[in-house]
């Protein structure tokens, strides 16, 4: 299976990413790590692209599936995830909860340009279609990791 985990920075993709990962063992991209496949981006790409393509045809989640982390659905170098069958999981947060969780994570005041860029891809986020939707701002990732594990298990991909 192939997931594509999207939202704006802060909003929990790469943690519940890791508990799906600690209980299926599927693997996890995220952003630009395709880079290290090859020293040429286009190249790098590339092979990127035929691992979601293998993984796209697994049926359940296994260590073949991937999670592909991005912070912007928009920022898609291909067409592949619009033609593909992949499970979009879109996460959003609250303003301020992100605006926090980024201050914690920087151990300090949170610069405007950052502020301005959370909200800047919390807007994009909210418009973009999903298959499941989450707001990480209430929500407890251990849960929110299950769900997502029983939407799978439930889900057949033709």
């Amino acid at each position: 299976m192939l997931l594509l985990f999207f939202g704006p920075s802060c909003s929990g993709k790469s943690t519940i990413a890791k508990i799906i990962a600690d209980k299926t063992d599927v693997t996890i991209w995220i952003g630009k790590d395709y880079l290290r496949l090859d020293k040429n981006e286009d190249s790098a790409w590339e092979i990127f692209i035929s691992k979601l393509e293998e993984a796209s045809k697994e049926k359940e989640l296994s260590s073949k599936s991937i999670i592909y982390v991005i912070n912007d659905i928009t920022i898609s170098k291909s067409d592949f995830f619009r033609n593909k069958e992949i499970i979009k999981v879109k996460f959003i947060a609250s303003i301020k909860i992100l605006k926090k969780r980024f201050s914690n994570r920087i151990k300090g005041k949170l610069p405007p340009s950052i502020a301005n860029m959370l909200e800047m891809q919390l807007q994009k986020t909210q418009s973009a279609k999903a298959n499941l939707e989450f707001d990480t701002t209430q929500i407890k990732a251990d849960v929110i990791a299950e769900e997502i594990i029983s939407y799978c298990k439930n889900t057949f991909l033709f």
